[in-house]
């Protein structure tokens, strides 16, 4: 049985009832702004605080926020027994507060949708990063901002730039991190000199530090695959990875305990919704007028398409 509990919206003082449940973001939200007002109650005088580092910082330095900001994670969803009243939170990542799209700060800010368009993912992708996203194992950078919903004037919308997946799919735990490598101590007449050095920069923030020495992703649960792909990643791609754990010392340094780690989401489709050639789509040209000279290359278990998106061959299954 669901437990109800009551709550007032802000603009009229009159009283619903939440269901403490969840429900994807951008499911419902209008109905109840124009029967109750825009948003529920909130918290006044919060205090914008950073959530502690379990490290000390005197090795801290400064990373740009344009590298390190902003991230969200999916925080509730509230339920509202009046048709089409249900509301989704996002927050940021590190720290108590989140600035909303209508201005003040908040534990957390109501989203109605999450717009990952500039993501350029399919359709199938987008729905799994969606549900996955309100099952709290997505990270989504972007900016909270109003925008035309619909018929509906403007809405609170998390427009995302960058979406990050979960690995072991568990609960993350600790502070969030983005980890790079950086390439030190190279001499320029002796190849192979570098030495990888790993760079951890806190989410959300300036501090980033060098003295982690080790990072322990098979402790979030993840499959040896999972963690073997990522260590890949973060050597061989600038974006790295991105971390949720704990520090433990470590030859005095750090090592960084991972309860979840991410990797970034990538479009496994062309920007206009097409596919890309792959090992079941062969020759998918998206202009038409390159059809002809390879719609007879099809081999077997193969079969020809032509659509909007332009022609190829597809296997068969």
């Amino acid at each position: 049985m669901r437990e109800l509990i009551a709550a007032d919206c802000t603009n009229n003082g009159e009283s619903g009832y939440v269901v403490k449940t969840s429900a994807w973001l951008g499911v419902t939200a209008a109905v109840c702004s124009a029967i109750f007002g825009i948003g529920c109650s909130g918290t006044s005088a919060i205090s914008d605080t950073p959530f502690q580092d379990d490290a000390a910082d005197e090795n801290d330095s400064a990373d740009s926020l344009s590298e390190t900001a902003t991230f969200f994670t999916y925080s509730r969803t509230e339920r509202f027994r009046c048709m089409g009243c249900d509301k989704d939170y996002v927050k940021r990542v590190n720290f108590s507060t989140t600035k909303c799209a209508d201005g003040p700060k908040s534990v957390d800010c109501y989203a109605k949708n999450v717009d990952l368009s500039a993501l350029k993912l399919s359709a199938g992708d987008e729905q799994k990063l969606g549900t996955e996203f309100h099952n709290g194992h997505v990270l989504i950078r972007g900016v909270l901002k109003l925008k035309p919903v619909g018929t509906s004037d403007n809405l609170p919308v998390l427009v995302a730039s960058e979406a990050w997946m979960g690995n072991a799919l568990k609960t993350p735990t600790g502070l969030f991190y983005r980890m790079t490598t950086n390439q030190v101590n190279c001499l320029p007449e002796a190849r192979n000199s570098c030495a990888t050095v790993l760079h951890e920069a806190r989410l959300n923030s300036t501090s980033d530090r060098d003295n982690v020495f080790n990072i322990d992703l098979a402790r979030s649960g993840a499959t040896q695959k999972q963690v073997d792909e990522a260590t890949t990643t973060l050597h061989d791609e600038a974006d790295g990875i991105l971390v949720a754990g704990s520090h433990q010392p470590l030859n005095g340094g750090l090592k960084l305990t991972a309860s979840e780690f991410y990797t970034r989401v990538q479009a496994s489709q062309t920007g206009n919704g097409c596919p890309v050639e792959s090992a079941t789509v062969k020759y998918a040209f998206t202009d038409l007028m390159k059809c002809a000279a390879v719609m007879y290359s099809c081999g077997e278990g193969f079969v020809r398409f032509s659509n909007a998106c332009g022609c190829g061959c597809a296997l068969l299954d």
